[in-house]
């Protein structure tokens, strides 16, 4: 019997070594290593790293089923666990890099990163890319956005017109500056109330509407009446209209 099972196991011992996904995590707490998780294929396979962060993929689920099938025929081929797979690490609050295995026939695997197709070293390391952001932060106050709307955007022009123009041309003309710098005040007036007023004029596009829909009732009315057909609407009492009588 114990013979039976060393011829069993031999080949897993012997090639199960080499098939496998070593690596590490690191970058994050010591405490969160616990929940964190590390899948292949879409959750095919599932490790748990240690406390040291340290974890572990054979390449293959059923590579000990593979490898005794493959003993029992006395016909063992090197394709196992041959191809490319796919690794991630989920770990809430941080966003990780996705990792492309391609597992070649004598057992090593190659590693790269599928954001920039970079080579990983044998011994993977795996860092966190950014903390995850689940609410996007308020946006800071910025002053200039004041001065960028069209109603201080004409106050401050109003302001430079009556304060400061007039400081810059009463030493050229004296009077008729004044007056022209009045001038300019009474247009900068002018120009703000009347963007105020396109601002704050009331929209009448829902008023629009319903002149539309009542006049499309109306001619339904219409219409109604020529082809002599009764009435459907109901009245405000919540009464139907009566049927003509033949």
């Amino acid at each position: 019997m114990l013979a039976c099972l060393h011829i069993i196991f031999n080949p897993l011992r012997k090639q199960g070594k080499d098939f496998r996904i070593d690596g590490r995590i690191a970058g994050v707490e010591r405490e969160l290593f616990a929940k964190a998780r590390v899948s292949l294929d879409g959750n095919r396979q599932i490790a748990i790293p240690t406390v040291e962060g340290k974890f572990a993929l054979f390449v293959t689920i059923f590579f000990f089923l593979k490898c005794v099938y493959q003993n029992i025929k006395k016909n063992p081929s090197s394709d196992v666990s041959i191809g490319k797979h796919r690794l991630e690490v989920h770990l809430s609050g941080y966003v990780w890099n996705v990792f492309s295995v391609d597992m070649e026939s004598n057992g090593k695997a190659k590693i790269f990163k599928l954001q920039n197709n970079e080579r990983q070293p044998p011994q993977l390391i795996v860092t966190p890319i950014q903390p995850a952001i689940y609410i996007k932060p308020p946006q800071s106050y910025d002053p200039l956005q004041i001065v960028k709307s069209p109603m201080g955007f004409m106050m401050a022009m109003m302001l430079f017109m009556s304060l400061v123009m007039p400081k810059m041309l009463k030493s050229v003309q004296g009077k008729l500056c004044m007056q022209i710098s009045f001038q300019h005040f009474n247009v900068a007036i002018f120009l703000m109330l009347l963007l105020f007023l396109c601002l704050c004029w009331p929209n009448d596009s829902k008023s629009l509407e319903q002149q539309a829909e009542m006049a499309a009732e109306q001619r339904a009315k219409k219409v109604l009446e020529r082809s002599g057909a009764p009435a459907n609407a109901q009245g405000t009492n919540g009464k139907t209209a009566a049927k003509p009588k033949k």
